[in-house]
């Protein structure tokens, strides 16, 4: 199976996005720095790659930076982007047909919803 390990060379805060959901029964973590056992095969057909972040909006207040998805990496399974909000500022009304989770990492924000 593909292994990984992330390092942190210093401060550092990040999103973790995983599919299927994160679990301990799937995590496989190999205890110490050399730790070697074999765990269970890798369940996609893929090793790390490196993406290219593109910003998908670029607005004087707001933009917001894909990392992977359509327009990054060209795979519509899943979007994944960081917006940095420099300003008050509000995003068109939308009516998306996909399902959308928002982590905040700092500051506020306001979700307004409608029937």
């Amino acid at each position: 199976g593909c292994r990984v390990r992330i390092n942190y060379p210093g401060p550092a805060e990040h999103v973790a996005i995983c599919l299927p959901a994160f679990s301990p029964d799937i995590e496989h973590r190999e205890e110490g720095d050399g730790a070697t056992a074999a765990p269970p095969a890798h369940k996609t057909d893929s090793t790390p790659t490196l993406v290219q972040s593109v910003d998908v909006v670029k607005a004087p207040a707001l933009t917001i930076t894909e990392y992977f998805g359509n327009v990054s990496s060209k795979d519509g399974n899943l979007s994944a982007c960081v917006a940095e909000v420099k300003e008050p500022c509000s995003e068109a009304w939308q009516q998306p047909e996909f399902a959308e989770w928002v982590l905040v990492l700092s500051g506020v924000l306001h979700l307004e919803h409608a029937e």
